[in-house]
C-alpha cells in the first residue's frame, strides 16, 4: 500500500469523525463571517507608514480635511434670486449641524445679501457677482444662474472612512427637510457608492455562481448526489474563508468582494476533477479498496495543484498594498482549505455509490477533446509555429496596456453617483480639490509671496482642467513651528496619471520667490501613488508566482523539462489575458492588478494534472504519441470539464454593478479558454516535437521489447 492509500484510507475510515469536526470549524467560521463590514477607505490602499500616507495625515492635522462634499440645486428660474439664496442658506444652517461636518458654504455666504428690498434689482446684483466674483465663478454658481452648489467640508476625523457613510446619510436627512430635489458629488461619495456596490456585488456573485455551477454540474453529471458534494465543499471553504476574514478583524472592498466567489469557482475545479477520476476508474473489489485506490491516484496532483494555485494567490503577499495582500493571503487560504474538505467530502461521500458520476459517455464534451488533440498532434511543427506568431501578436497588444486608476470610472455612466458628479462639472465647474502647502523661505508669509501665489491661481486657471484657485489668507501653524499657506485649486475628476500630468502642470505655472517651495498635499497625490503601488504589485506579485510555481512543478515532478514544457502553456493565457487588454484599452488598475497571478494560479493546474497523467501514461505506453494520446483521452476530458465549469463561475461576473469586477471575471474566462487550447494543444505538440517525455528520456525500442515481453 502506498503512503497515499494509507492517508486517504485513514481520512475513509474515519469520514464521521472527520465530518463533525469540519462541522464544528464550520459553525465557528460562521459566527466570525457576521463580523465582516465593508471598507474602500485609504488604509487598505496603503500601508501605515507609507511616506504619502504619512504626508496626507500630516495634511489634516495642520489644515484640516480637504474632503468635501457638494450639493448642487437647480432651479430654471434662476437660483441667484432671493428664494434662491435663502434656500441655500436655510441648507447650509441645517448641514453645519450634522455630526462629521466642518462647515458649509454656498453664494449665500459669499454675497450676504439674502434680504434686498427688491428682488429685480438682488437678481441683477447676485448675477453681476457671479460673472466677476473670483470666489463664485466656476466653483459656486453656473454662469446662467440656474445651478448653485452648497459645498459641504467634512471633519478630519481619524476614522472617518468607517463614519463616511453614516455621515453622507445624516446630510441627506437633513437636506431631505427642505423638499427639493438635489445632486450630490464628492470623491467621499464615489466611495461610498462603491462600498455599498462591493456588499451587493458580494451577495450576488457568490448565489449566482453557486446556481450557474450547479446547473452546469447537473448538465454534466446527471446525478444530483455528486453535484451537492461538489457544491458543500467549495462553500463551506468559502465560508471558512469569509470566517478567517473576519476573526482577522478585515472588512470587504472593491477588490475582496469577489474573495468569496473566487475560492467558490477555483475550488470546484479541483473536486471535479477527482470526481471524474473516480467514476472513470472501473469498480474494485469492495467499494473502499475503489475509493482508496481512486482517491490516492489523484491525491498528488491535487495536492500540487493545492501548492501551485497557493504559491500563485500568495505571492501578492509582496505587494505594498493592503487590499491586495489580503486578497492573496486569505484567497490561499481558501485553496488550502478547498483541498482538505474535498479529500475530506469526497472521501466521506463516495463510500455511498449514489455520490459517484457515472462513466463518462460519447457527447460534445468528448469531441472537442478530440478535436483540439488532433490540432496539437497532427502537424505540431505548424502548431508550435502559430502557438507562437500568437505569442507574438499578445504580446504586441501587452505593450499597449495602460496602468492607471479612475476611481469613479469604476461605475457605470447612469450610475446616480456619476451622473451628479457629471453634472456638476459640466454646469458649474471642476470641484475637487487640489491642494498645495507653500512655505516661504523665512517662514512667514510676506506680500510678494502673497502677489505671486495670487499670479500663481490666475495663471494656473488658464490650465485644462483647472477651474478655479483659492488661498488662505493667513498662514496655518505646521508641525515645525514655522507658518505655511494653503494654496487650493479645483480640478475635475480625474484618473490617478491625469492627476499626476496636472499636479506638474501646475507646479511648473508657479514662479514663487526664491526659497519659496511649493508642495503637492491633500487626497490627489495620494491617489497617483497608488499607481506606483498598482505597477510594483503587478511585477513583484507575477515574477514571484511564476518562479514558486515552476519550482514547485520541477521539484515534484524531479524534472526542470517539467517545469521547462509547462511555461508556454501557462505564459500563454496570462499573454491574452494582457494583450486583449493593451488592444481593448482596458485598464490595469487597482481593482485588476492581481489578474495575471490569480489566472496563472489557475490555469495552472491543468497543466498539472496533464503533466501527472503524461508521466504516468509514459510509463505504461511505447512512445510519446501513444502516452499523449492517452493523456488526452482521459486527462482531457476532466480538463474540458472544469474549465466549462470554471468560465460559467466567472461569467457571472458580468452581474456585477463595479465595472472592473466585470473585467476581472471576463478576463480570466479568456484565460481560461487560453489555457485549454495551451494544454491541450500546445503542450501535445511540445512534446511530440521535441520526441521525448517531460521526466526523462523516451523508451528505446529494447527497453519497450523487455518490457512487453
Amino acid at each position: 500500500m502506498t503512503r497515499a492509500e494509507r492517508i486517504v484510507g485513514w481520512i475513509y475510515d474515519r469520514r464521521r469523525w472527520c465530518a463533525a469536526l469540519c462541522a464544528i470549524v464550520t459553525a465557528l467560521a460562521a459566527w466570525q463571517a457576521t463580523r465582516v463590514g465593508v471598507d474602500n477607505s485609504l488604509e487598505v490602499w496603503f500601508v501605515d507608514d507609507d511616506p504619502a500616507l504619512v504626508a496626507y495625515r500630516t495634511f489634516q492635522r495642520t489644515f484640516g480635511s480637504d474632503e468635501v462634499v457638494v450639493v448642487a440645486f437647480s432651479d430654471a428660474g434662476g437660483m441667484l434670486r432671493p428664494p434662491g439664496v435663502e434656500l441655500l442658506r436655510r441648507a447650509a444652517d441645517r448641514v453645519r449641524g450634522v455630526d462629521g461636518v466642518d462647515g458649509a458654504f454656498s453664494v449665500a455666504d459669499v454675497l450676504g445679501a439674502a434680504g434686498s428690498d427688491s428682488a429685480g434689482a438682488a437678481e441683477n446684483v447676485l448675477r453681476e457677482r457671479v460673472l466677476d466674483d473670483a470666489v463664485v465663478r466656476n466653483r459656486l454658481a453656473s454662469r446662467d444662474g440656474t445651478v448653485a452648489l452648497l459645498v459641504i467640508r467634512m471633519q478630519p476625523l481619524a476614522d472617518i472612512d468607517g463614519r463616511r457613510d453614516a455621515v453622507l446619510a445624516r446630510i441627506d436627512d437633513a437636506l431631505a427637510q427642505l423638499a427639493v430635489p438635489t445632486r450630490k458629488a464628492g470623491i467621499g461619495v464615489v466611495y461610498a457608492a462603491l462600498n455599498r456596490l462591493a456588499i451587493v456585488d458580494a451577495a450576488v456573485l457568490f448565489v449566482a455562481a453557486w446556481a450557474l455551477i450547479a446547473l452546469v454540474l447537473w448538465r454534466l453529471y446527471r446525478s444530483i448526489v455528486p453535484v451537492g458534494v461538489a457544491l458543500a465543499v467549495v462553500a463551506t471553504a468559502s465560508l471558512w474563508t469569509l470566517g478567517l476574514y473576519g476573526a482577522c478583524g478585515r472588512s470587504l472592498n472593491m477588490v475582496t468582494s469577489v474573495m468569496p466567489t473566487l475560492v467558490l469557482v477555483i475550488g470546484v475545479a479541483e473536486c471535479v476533477h477527482v470526481q471524474l477520476h473516480v467514476g472513470a476508474v472501473p469498480p474494485g473489489a469492495d467499494r473502499r479498496t475503489h475509493v482508496v485506490r481512486s482517491l490516492a491516484f489523484m491525491l498528488r496532483p491535487c495536492l500540487l495543484n493545492a501548492l501551485t494555485t497557493v504559491s500563485g494567490l500568495a505571492s501578492l503577499a509582496v505587494s505594498p498594498l493592503p487590499v491586495i495582500r489580503d486578497l492573496g493571503v486569505f484567497g490561499a487560504f481558501g485553496i488550502a482549505a478547498c483541498f482538505a474538505l474535498t479529500l475530506v467530502g469526497c472521501a466521506g461521500a463516495l463510500a455511498s455509490p449514489r455520490a459517484e458520476v457515472g462513466r463518462a459517455r460519447e457527447g460534445g464534451v468528448t469531441r472537442v477533446v478530440a478535436w483540439l488533440a488532433a490540432a496539437g498532434t497532427r502537424r505540431p511543427a505548424r502548431t508550435l509555429a502559430a502557438g507562437a506568431a500568437l505569442v507574438g501578436a499578445l504580446a504586441i497588444g501587452a505593450t499597449r496596456l495602460e496602468v492607471d486608476t479612475y476611481t469613479i470610472d469604476f461605475l457605470f455612466a447612469d450610475h446616480p453617483v456619476r451622473r451628479d458628479s457629471d453634472f456638476v462639472e459640466a454646469r458649474v465647474g471642476p470641484y475637487v480639490p487640489l491642494e498645495f502647502v507653500v512655505r516661504a523661505p523665512r517662514g512667514e508669509a510676506d506680500a510678494g509671496l502673497l502677489d505671486a501665489v495670487a499670479r500663481w491661481q490666475r495663471d494656473a486657471q488658464a490650465l485644462p482642467g483647472v477651474g478655479w484657485g483659492h488661498s488662505t489668507k493667513a498662514c496655518a501653524a505646521a508641525e515645525d513651528a514655522a507658518c505655511a499657506l494653503r494654496v487650493t485649486f479645483g480640478v475635475n475628476m480625474q484618473s490617478a496619471r491625469s492627476a499626476e500630468r496636472l499636479i506638474a502642470a501646475v507646479s511648473g505655472a508657479a514662479d514663487l520667490p526664491a526659497g519659496a517651495t511649493a508642495e503637492p498635499a491633500g487626497y490627489l497625490p495620494l491617489y497617483v501613488r497608488m499607481v506606483d503601488h498598482v505597477v510594483g504589485s503587478q511585477v513583484r506579485s507575477f515574477a514571484l508566482a511564476f518562479a514558486t510555481i515552476f519550482l514547485v512543478i520541477g521539484v515534484a515532478f524531479r524534472s526542470a523539462r517539467a517545469a521547462l514544457f509547462a511555461v508556454p502553456a501557462n505564459v500563454l493565457p496570462v499573454l491574452a489575458i494582457l494583450g486583449v487588454m493593451g488592444f481593448a484599452g482596458i485598464r490595469l488598475d487597482v481593482a485588476t492588478v492581481t489578474i495575471a497571478s490569480v489566472v496563472l494560479a489557475l490555469v495552472v493546474d491543468d497543466t498539472v494534472h496533464v503533466l501527472h497523467r503524461l508521466h504516468h501514461e509514459l510509463g505504461q505506453r511505447w512512445s510519446p504519441a501513444a502516452a499523449v494520446q492517452a493523456t488526452l483521452d482521459t486527462a482531457g476530458r476532466a480538463i474540458v470539464v472544469t474549465t466549462i465549469v470554471l468560465i460559467a463561475g466567472f461569467a457571472v461576473f458580468a452581474l456585477a454593478e463595479i465595472k472592473s469586477v466585470i473585467w476581472f471575471g471576463l478576463l480570466i474566462a479568456l484565460g481560461l479558454v487560453a489555457g485549454v487550447v495551451a494544454d491541450l494543444v500546445l503542450m501535445p505538440a511540445l512534446v511530440l516535437a521535441l520526441g521525448r517525455s517531460t521526466t526523462g528520456r523516451v523508451p528505446h525500442s529494447a527497453d519497450g521489447a523487455r518490457r512487453h515481453g
